[in-house]
């Protein structure tokens, strides 16, 4: 059996949609904890700089949080590449929300850009004719994982913004690095 060790930040962020998808298909996964204060010295030898990262048998290495995911995912056998891309893009808005425009752009956000973002998706659930609680019917998918995380987070904004998202436990660590919420 492949051993898996993911390396990411003490909070929920880019990583978090993962170990969802590894916890409910319980896959055994080690996390190594990365703590802000060493990042700088340790940054140039993740690939592209950054993490999340997943180290597969102590020598092969994925960067990316969308290449972990779909390598996961074609691994449990679902190709749900739309879905989770849209779910990155919103995570993108979400990211430039609270690192770069959080003063200025917090309440268009959750009065403009986040109903829209929910319509889109429950839009899906409507038209597809999927059967089952999840994108793509009974099958969970990596797109079912990220948009969990975005409607967890876009909760901690909009606490009203779905009633969805209270079916699952939301783990204790900080969403974000800097504190915003």
């Amino acid at each position: 059996m492949e051993k898996y060790v993911l390396s990411y930040f003490n909070y929920r962020g880019r990583a978090e949609a993962i170990r969802l998808m590894l916890i409910d298909h319980t896959i055994p996964f080690a996390e190594h904890t990365i703590h802000e204060k060493e990042w700088a010295s340790l940054r140039t030898s993740y690939p592209f700089l950054q993490v999340p990262t997943l180290r597969i048998d102590g020598h092969t290495t994925i960067a990316q949080t969308g290449a972990i995911m779909r390598y996961f995912g074609r691994k449990l056998a679902t190709m749900v590449d739309v879905l989770f891309e849209a779910t990155r893009d919103w995570r993108n808005r979400y990211q430039r929300l609270i690192y770069e425009e959080y003063e200025e752009q917090k309440t268009n956000y959750i009065d403009h850009y986040l109903p829209k973002q929910i319509a889109n998706f429950e839009k899906i659930f409507a038209t597809r004719g999927y059967e089952g609680p999840y994108l793509l019917g009974k099958k969970l998918s990596i797109a079912d994982y990220a948009l969990f995380e975005e409607l967890c987070v876009s909760k901690l904004l909009a606490p009203d913004c779905m009633e969805y998202i209270n079916r699952r436990s939301i783990r204790s660590l900080p969403v974000n690095g800097n504190g915003k919420q």
